[in-house]
């Protein structure tokens, strides 16, 4: 990473060897899908009260996908959802429900350290230490002589 300003830095993200290294062991399992989205709730889901309005308390959600399709959000604006939000309202309602047979070969799986699906594996990581903070360019050291910022500092 270099400061490129005071508000401005210019670098790049690697991973840790230790993690690269699980992910190859386990080839690339436990990258699936771990997003807060597919989980269950601790607390119940907020009332839907507008299309951008509902379900999640502290993430944005749209009531529909429409990939930023103007008309499709203008007429969902304008639309008499009532019936709808009440719909999706009784669905967050529903409690998740385990299903014990597939609990217990998951249970098996993760006992045998098998690697199955989404399960992670069972090996304990070491935390990485914490990164050192990347050096401040000083002033000008970012800039040519002609004042324009050095190729390397490019975006």
């Amino acid at each position: 990473k270099k400061w490129l300003s005071k508000n401005k830095i210019v670098g790049h993200v690697t991973i840790h060897p230790s993690i690269h290294q699980m992910m190859l062991n386990d080839k690339y399992q436990t990258l699936s899908t771990y997003g807060t989205r597919l989980q269950p709730m601790i607390v119940p889901p907020a009332s839907w009260i507008d299309p951008k309005k509902g379900a999640y308390h502290a993430l944005t959600v749209d009531i529909m996908r429409s990939k930023g399709c103007r008309p499709q959000q203008d007429a969902l604006q304008m639309a008499n959802l009532d019936m709808v939000y009440e719909g999706l309202d009784a669905l967050g309602k529903v409690p998740w429900k385990i299903n014990t047979n597939v609990l217990d070969v998951a249970q098996r799986c993760w006992e045998e350290g098998i690697v199955l699906g989404d399960l992670p594996q069972r090996q304990r990581l070491d935390v990485p230490e914490e990164p050192l903070k990347p050096d401040f360019v000083q002033g000008e050291d970012f800039k040519d002589e002609d004042g324009n910022v050095k190729e390397e500092f490019r975006e």
